[in-house]
């Protein structure tokens, strides 16, 4: 057979369009080719009619004029018939699916069946045309295959979210073998799902499989909630609020407690600080105080909040230790040993909490201890700010002389979280515990900056108060 130069399927693409009539490009190829089919190699030489300009073309620049050809279209759709008696334009082939396009300088349309359209896959948008058409035979195919499996089970359509659904919010953490074994039966039923969904398979296969794993997974579900049904009244099982809060922050105790069958332990329980698991066992806590005069009244935030009242402490006091410190030193045990107790020996790193009740509480207690030392520390009646205050004290003028001299009464101004912070060291202090701390602070005091005298103190006082009226006054709150 003689070689072909132009094909049928390039020969109708130029006669339907317009660049092969640029003469003085391509000289009268367009009007000689008219009458032609296809053009074989040996018709070629036979025809007298072609001009030089034609006859380079066909040699050696079909390409040019193809490449002209094909922008000259555009791919408009496609159709996939069912019948399969749609003839491809080109080839006369019949075809169940045909692209349509669309010459842009003539109008022109022409059906081209699924294989002549990759032989000119130039034309523009026919890509996309023939992608989003893949994209939907694959989305049919897949919503096929979905409900396929759908009616596998069909009593149980949701088994698998359901199933799922439940392990998720199970009521405890369960033992580390059934909650992993649990967890790979539903990763194996959405595999199963999931890939024949995607890429099909032999359904009575797929069918086996699933009520295989369904039938293993309700075994499983049986066995937790046995677990359940024996453990919902332990103190120690791990439910599943605080399960989750430890797998988020501590995953490595997280997993301990799995491998302990699900229950806490004195080390596990260390890194329970959850305020609302904490929060749950304030009684229990409160019932291993051995020191009558202390108690646990309530939480704020991280904080457990304590009071303590007794001979002392005339006026209680309230002060907190974080969630955290307790249950490393306190807590773990309170809940695991039931001859636990703790006292004041055991909380550490208190806070006394800033209010104006608690500063009146701790100076009554610590006023004996300090007056003998020559200190007050005392609140303005007026600003709320806080003051140390050196007490007269007589003294002689040297050793070698009987001369007394009488200091005067001084003040400085403090900080009231420096005092407060001070206030949390000394909670549970001896007096002599109370009086060296605060001579080594009178020290310092004494050689820093002057005292005040009491008329500076109350002059400085009396400029606040008016600075504080004069702020008021000029405040205009919003409408």
């Amino acid at each position: 057979m003689a070689k072909l130069l132009i094909r049928r399927d390039e020969m109708i693409l130029l006669k339907n369009s317009e660049a092969g009539k640029n003469f003085d490009l391509y000289g009268n190829l367009f009007a000689t080719l008219q009458t032609y089919d296809v053009l074989s190699e040996d018709e070629f030489y036979k025809n007298q009619t072609l001009d030089d300009k034609a006859r380079a073309v066909i040699l050696n620049n079909k390409k040019i004029l193809f490449d002209e050809i094909k922008n000259e279209w555009i791919g408009i759709g496609c159709n996939d018939e069912a019948t399969g008696e749609v003839r491809c334009q080109l080839c006369r082939t019949k075809n169940k699916l045909v692209f349509y396009i669309h010459n842009k300088l003539n109008d022109n349309e022409l059906n081209v069946g699924s294989e002549c359209i990759k032989k000119f896959p130039g034309i523009k948008n026919v890509a996309k045309i023939r992608r989003t058409y893949n994209e939907q035979q694959k989305y049919q195919a897949e919503v096929k295959r979905r409900i396929e499996f759908d009616e596998i089970d069909l009593a149980n359509i949701n088994y698998i979210k359901e199933a799922e659904e439940w392990f998720k919010n199970f009521r405890i953490l369960l033992p580390y073998k059934l909650f992993n074994d649990i967890k790979t039966i539903l990763y194996n039923l959405n595999s199963l799902k999931a890939t024949y969904i995607k890429s099909g398979g032999e359904i009575t296969h797929i069918k086996q499989q699933y009520f295989e794993f369904k039938g293993i997974l309700e075994k499983c579900k049986s066995e937790a909630e046995n677990i359940y049904e024996v453990n919902k009244g332990h103190i120690l099982i791990c439910r599943k609020e605080l399960a989750d809060w430890l797998n988020v922050n501590h995953h490595d105790i997280w997993e301990a407690v799995m491998k302990n069958g699900g229950l806490l332990n004195s080390e596990t329980l260390k890194y329970c600080y959850y305020t609302k698991f904490v929060q749950s066992h304030l009684k229990r806590f409160n019932a291993r105080i051995s020191d009558k005069d202390i108690s646990i009244i309530g939480m704020n935030g991280p904080l457990i909040r304590l009071t303590i009242k007794n001979s002392d402490y005339i006026y209680p006091l309230y002060f907190g230790i974080n969630c955290n410190v307790f249950m490393q030193n306190i807590g773990c045990y309170c809940l695991t040993n039931k001859n636990y107790y703790f006292g004041k020996k055991e909380l550490v790193n208190i806070s006394v909490e800033q209010t104006n009740s608690n500063f009146d509480a701790m100076c009554n207690r610590i006023m004996p201890p300090l007056e003998r030392i020559g200190l007050q520390i005392e609140r303005s009646r007026y600003t709320n700010e806080k003051y140390y205050v050196r007490l007269p004290q007589i003294t002689r003028t040297s050793k070698w002389s009987n001369r007394v001299e009488t200091t005067e009464l001084g003040y400085k101004k403090i900080a009231e979280s420096a005092i407060f912070t001070k206030f949390s060291d000394l909670v549970f202090a001896s007096d002599e515990e109370i009086e060296i701390a605060f001579a080594r602070i009178l020290s310092q005091l004494n050689r820093t900056t002057k005292w005040l005298t009491k008329d500076e103190k109350d002059k400085m006082e009396e400029i606040s108060k008016s600075l504080s009226i004069q702020q008021q006054r000029e405040f205009v709150p919003y409408a």
